[in-house]
């Protein structure tokens, strides 16, 4: 039997038809790919991580802080017996929230000082007329769960120590002192240092203007 020849036009139409296949094959993976691209560009578009990159960081000027008006600081409790309150700015305690964002750290230096005493570092603030905020809120930082307003302030405000003249303190033997929080390595610690020591800009004190 005779083998079947294709007539000479079919080579023709053969080459055509692979051509075809190829550019309906192109076309619907480029289409696909193209469509995987955009989704890609759209996520990115409005990832917040991505977004980020490009967006000057901004810090935050609100920190709410509530305090627990429902038990009073006693210091006997807190410290021991014969512990007491020497004196107190009672503004402070109109304040069922503070807003940390908004508070004034105050140093209370004058120019071309490096330090100065407690007790004049308190002449001063009761001179400037700021509330000074005490013990309560002190134990409102301390006692929240995960020290959260705290770290706030360190990372948006840059503040590592708090020295809270609002409440004086005085011990047994007659010396005054006030509550302090600062960082330590990783981790926030209190203290209670005397007023007749030396007190230099990195323990501000927290206030409030008197508006």
């Amino acid at each position: 039997m005779d083998q079947f020849k294709p007539p000479s036009w079919w080579s023709g139409f053969a080459d055509q038809w692979k051509k075809l296949e190829w550019a309906v094959w192109s076309a619907s993976n480029f289409q696909f790919i193209g469509g995987v691209i955009f989704l890609f560009c759209c996520y990115f578009a409005v990832s917040p991580s991505f977004l980020a990159v490009f967006q000057t960081p901004r810090t935050q000027t609100d920190r709410m802080t509530y305090i627990d008006r429902s038990v009073s600081f006693n210091p006997e409790i807190f410290f021991g017996s014969e512990w007491r309150v020497a004196e107190e700015d009672a503004r402070y305690h109109e304040f069922a929230a503070i807003n940390f964002g908004k508070m004034k750290l105050a140093t209370c230096l004058k120019e071309g000082e490096s330090w100065i005493t407690g007790e004049e570092k308190l002449r001063r603030l009761k001179k400037s007329g700021d509330i000074r905020l005490g013990a309560d809120v002190f134990l409102a930082l301390w006692n929240e769960e995960g020290q959260r307003t705290l770290e706030w302030l360190r990372e948006n405000r840059s503040v590592t120590r708090l020295d809270f003249f609002g409440t004086i303190l005085e011990s047994p033997s007659g010396n005054r002192c006030v509550f302090c929080l600062y960082r330590d390595g990783d981790a926030w610690v209190w203290g209670c240092p005397w007023l007749d020591g030396v007190w230099f800009s990195s323990g501000p004190a927290p206030v409030l203007l008197n508006d």
